[in-house]
């Protein structure tokens, strides 16, 4: 696994430094502090797959609105592929599917599964994928959703995933979605504290 460090303009200057993830006392802890966010993205080669299960144990952080914290999900680049959890602001638990139309990133399927504040909530969390077929998503070892491309007519993901676990702040996009976000002080920081990481096998059907 390593760090991120790069920036997303459409972001307000909320970059990703790799001073905001970090492992401590065995765990990985991801931060969030006035204008750093924290992210970890798997090393390709040994990661990457059309079929997997992905699985985190992940305790989320304080939740306000305009953060969004990302304990699991997968993408590639190249294709536009993407399967998210996605704790969005105090809205709840969002689940998306991604992939390319007319070759614009596109989301072609999205649930809120638990919905309200979730902060301080520790959550096990998995995406078992087969590409171009289906994604079966578990909450603490239950489906809460199995997707496959009869319920998303504009594309599915089929192609190579990665995971990457963020936390980051959706300053500069519409408020509608996360809420607006407002500056921490000075010295203030958020944080999600990843337990534990696994890839595997896809479980029984």
């Amino acid at each position: 696994m390593a760090p991120s460090q790069w920036s997303e303009p459409k972001l307000g200057g909320y970059d990703w430094r790799a001073d905001h993830a970090v492992i401590r006392d065995g765990e990985l802890v991801l931060s969030v502090s006035e204008r750093a966010s924290g992210q970890v993205q798997t090393q390709a080669a040994a990661s990457g797959a059309t079929e997997a299960l992905w699985e985190v144990d992940v305790t989320l952080p304080s939740m306000r609105d305009g953060l969004i914290a990302a304990p699991l999900w997968t993408f590639n680049a190249k294709t536009f592929d993407e399967i998210d959890f996605e704790v969005v602001g105090r809205n709840g638990l969002q689940l998306t599917l991604w992939t390319a139309v007319d070759g614009k990133h596109t989301a072609v399927w999205s649930d809120t599964v638990i919905r309200g504040d979730l902060s301080g909530r520790r959550f096990r969390l998995a995406i078992a994928y087969e590409a171009g077929r289906r994604v079966r998503f578990f909450v603490d070892g239950a489906v809460v959703a199995d997707v496959t491309p009869e319920d998303t007519p504009l594309g599915f993901p089929s192609t190579v995933q990665k995971p990457y676990f963020d936390l980051w702040v959706a300053n500069g996009l519409d408020p509608g979605w996360a809420g607006k976000w407002r500056p921490l002080s000075r010295g203030e920081s958020l944080r999600m504290r990843v337990h534990g990481y696994r890839a595997g096998p896809l479980p029984p059907a």
